[in-house]
């Protein structure tokens, strides 16, 4: 019997393919090439209520597969692909995670935002927490600006005296996010990845030209 793999072989994190040792352009070492391309990195830069929110990827099928591999099946592993061919330095920010619902928190077992900034020795905090667990994404639409009603900020809980960068794993209608960013004075906003239907209805707010987050 052949094996079809060669022992020690890099495979791709996500679809367990061999990955090509000869190929020329890396953009994600951990991924073959397909993969890579399938992230759809896109940095884009809008400023809404006077704060620029920056976008790493769009939110393809493909990504939501993936977070949904990361959060529901525990494939841990996943969160180091997000920020894996990023020079990370956001020592002069606060960095602060939207956070997941207790029942998730205590289900999944890990916070995948923390997971995903693990390898930056980047600390990220937690002041805010969710009243209910409740999936935005499921609500009619109608419901969804209600939404942000769930989310509270901690009392008595310390960061250091820095500006607030908050970052969230997907945007989807950012009414969460705005009301994060009230509770927080916020300075900036960062989205691992972002609705393309919610990318679209802030083209209006696109910052050409502008310089990245790091």
């Amino acid at each position: 019997m052949y094996q079809t793999t060669i022992p020690d072989e890099p495979v791709c994190q996500v679809c367990q393919r061999p990955i090509e040792l000869n190929r020329q352009f890396m953009d994600i070492p951990c991924l073959c090439q397909s993969c890579a391309q399938a992230m759809q990195k896109v940095k884009k830069v809008y400023k809404i209520d006077g704060i620029h929110w920056y976008v790493l990827y769009v939110y393809t099928d493909f990504l939501e597969r993936l977070w949904f591999q990361l959060k529901e099946q525990k494939d841990i592993v996943l969160a180091s692909l997000f920020l894996a061919d990023e020079d990370v330095d956001l020592r002069s920010y606060c960095v602060c995670a939207m956070p997941s619902s207790e029942q998730k928190r205590l289900n999944r077992g890990f916070e995948p935002i923390l997971e995903v900034f693990r390898n930056t020795s980047i600390d990220v905090y937690s002041p805010l927490y969710k009243t209910a667990n409740i999936k935005q994404s499921n609500q009619p639409k109608a419901k969804r600006q209600e939404i942000q009603d769930v989310l509270q900020l901690k009392s008595c809980y310390w960061m250091p005296n820095k500006p607030i960068l908050l970052v969230d794993d997907v945007c989807t209608t950012g009414a969460t996010l705005s009301k994060a960013c009230t509770l927080l004075s916020t300075s900036k906003v960062f989205i691992i990845s972002a609705h393309p239907l919610w990318m679209a209805s802030q083209q209006p707010n696109e910052v050409a030209n502008a310089p990245w987050i790091w």
